[in-house]
């Protein structure tokens, strides 16, 4: 569905604002989710150059299993060899600082991504983020 967008229990991707790609992560995510969600995310590159916003206010990185941390660590990387060059961006909505922060632990067990990865403290923010890059 990379024209609309994919509802997943725990994962929400919306494509409707191209080139703005929406994900939303919710906290019944599973593993299962994760896999719908990265496989929809993959299925854009063909559209070309665009953006991600990623939504995690839903979610709390502290009650997320070691198991569920490490796939979405493996579909980010995975996302990163197939969609270098084409994703320009992540801009990532946390509300909570200790969150923002644990988030940067996260991204030390992806390993870098060929594009620029923020946090912010609300959509509006991570929005301005976007549109200062074009978007």
């Amino acid at each position: 569905m990379s024209s609309g967008s994919a509802a997943h229990r725990g994962i929400r991707v919306d494509s409707s604002l191209w080139p703005v790609v929406h994900m939303q992560v919710f906290a019944d995510v599973t593993e299962a989710d994760v896999d719908v969600a990265y496989d929809e995310l993959e299925s854009l590159v063909p559209r070309g150059r665009h953006v991600h916003l990623t939504d995690l206010r839903h979610v709390n990185p502290l009650t997320i299993p070691a198991t569920l941390r490490k796939k979405f660590a493996e579909r980010e990387r995975r996302l990163a060899e197939v969609a270098e060059g084409v994703i320009m961006a992540d801009a990532r909505v946390v509300d909570h600082p200790v969150v923002r922060g644990l988030l940067t632990a996260f991204e030390w067990l992806v390993g870098d991504v060929p594009w620029p990865v923020t946090n912010h403290a609300s959509e509006r923010a991570a929005l301005d983020w976007l549109r200062e890059r074009g978007f």
